[in-house]
C-alpha cells in the first residue's frame, strides 16, 4: 500500500498480552542460550503434576547382546487419567534406553513423537504418529516388526484397559509402517 509523502503510515500497537507473550519467549530463548546451549529445565508437564505417586512400567525394547527382546524397569506418574499415562508411557519408549541400559536398543528413531494418543475405553488403544517420527525409523522388516513388537507389547503391558493397538499415521490409515508389516487393524500382542 502507498502512503501519501506528508502523511506517516499508521502505527500498529501491540496489546498488553502479546508484549508480554513476546517478552517471556526472548527470556526463554535469552536464558537457554546463557548455558552454553545446555538444554533448558524441564518444565511442568501437561501430563502430570509430579505430585502424583509414581508406579512401575515395563518397556519393552529390543535387545542388544542376543535376538529378541528385553524389558526395562522405569516409573511414570500414577495420573487420575489413563490417557495421560499412555501417553507418558509411548514418550519414554520413544526416548529409548538410557545410557546405563545397555542391555536395550532404541525402537524409534532421536526425536520422535507422536501426535496423539486416544483409548476407547474397549480395550482400543490409538497411537497417532506423524509422518517424521516414521519417516525417522530404520528400513527393513526386522526393523519395523521390532518397533511395532515394542509398541503394542508395552502398551498392552502397562496400561490395564489396552489390549489392542491402532496405528495411525498423521490422522491417516495406512498399509505399514515402512512397507512391511500390516498396521491396517488393530494389533494385538499375538500378532507376533
Amino acid at each position: 500500500m502507498w502512503w501519501a509523502p506528508n502523511k506517516r503510515p499508521p502505527v500498529r500497537h501491540l496489546s498488553p498480552r502479546p508484549r508480554l507473550c513476546l517478552l517471556g519467549l526472548a527470556l526463554l530463548f535469552l536464558g537457554a542460550c546463557s548455558r552454553n546451549g545446555a538444554p533448558p529445565p524441564a518444565l511442568p508437564s501437561p501430563l502430570f503434576t509430579g505430585h502424583e505417586a509414581k508406579r512401575r512400567i515395563l518397556l519393552t525394547f529390543p535387545a542388544s547382546q542376543k535376538a529378541g527382546f528385553v524389558n526395562v524397569d522405569r516409573e511414570i506418574y500414577g495420573t487420575a487419567s489413563m490417557v495421560a499415562q499412555a501417553k507418558q508411557i509411548l514418550m519414554a519408549l520413544m526416548a529409548g534406553p538410557t545410557p546405563a541400559e545397555t542391555q536395550a536398543l532404541a525402537c524409534f528413531g532421536p526425536q520422535s513423537t507422536y501426535l496423539e494418543v486416544y483409548l476407547d475405553g474397549k480395550g482400543l488403544a490409538v497411537v497417532d504418529l506423524p509422518s517424521s517420527t516414521v519417516d525417522a525409523l530404520p528400513g527393513g522388516t526386522s526393523s519395523e516388526v521390532a518397533t511395532l513388537y515394542c509398541l503394542v507389547h508395552t502398551l498392552c503391558s502397562d496400561v490395564p484397559q489396552v489390549s489392542r493397538v491402532q496405528v495411525l499415521i498423521d490422522g491417516q490409515s495406512a498399509e505399514s509402517l515402512r512397507g512391511h508389516f500390516d498396521i491396517q487393524d488393530p494389533l494385538s500382542v499375538s500378532d507376533f
